[in-house]
């Protein structure tokens, strides 16, 4: 009789002690789900707080990592609409070296020269076509470019939509295109 009831107390601790682990086991797992949803309303709101400018330049780092073939030097046209604005000029700037370019072809002239006396490289022109939003985590840049020395001169980039993706850090990133080496 003492032992029917140590295997009775025995087997009920036993069960106690299994029905607490699942207790608890479902306490964290739902305190894992709570950080999880915590830390994306997080990065959801960093993003959304964050200055356009800072969508442009990411957007201008994924157009450059995304043509082909890579370029190493880069131009503008100031004063046109389709100049990028100041965030996107520095964007161009922290990427390589970067030159202001002109409408005029006798100007283009002069920049080209001093350009392929440095070496013939590819260098592209970056042209901006504007940034939309349909809300605060979904911006859209359009870009587009040319290829104005190196081997590729010439070679055009069609207007691309860059859409940056907040991610779980709150920081912008652009990702790569189907079928693409990388946006970096």
């Amino acid at each position: 009789m003492i032992t029917t009831r140590r295997r009775r107390t025995s087997l009920a601790v036993g069960a106690g002690a299994v029905a607490a682990a699942l207790v608890l086991s479902g306490c964290e797992a739902q305190q894992q789900a709570d950080r999880r949803a915590s830390g994306r309303e997080y990065a959801n709101k960093m993003c959304q707080l964050s200055s356009d400018d800072t969508v442009i330049a990411v957007a201008i780092y994924g157009f450059i990592a995304q043509a082909e073939p890579r370029a190493g030097r880069f131009v503008y046209v100031p004063g046109t609409d389709s100049s990028p604005p100041p965030a996107g000029t520095q964007a161009l700037q922290d990427k390589g070296p970067t030159y202001m370019y002109s409408t005029d072809p006798a100007q283009q002239a002069v920049v080209d020269g001093q350009l392929n006396a440095v070496g013939f490289y590819p260098t592209l022109l970056v042209a901006y076509h504007g940034l939309v939003r349909t809300d605060r985590l979904h911006p859209v840049v359009k870009l587009s470019g040319r290829y104005v020395s190196g081997p590729p001169r010439g070679q055009s980039i069609g207007v691309r939509a860059i859409a940056p993706q907040c991610d779980s850090t709150g920081a912008w990133r652009v990702t790569a295109p189907a079928g693409s080496a990388g946006a970096g």
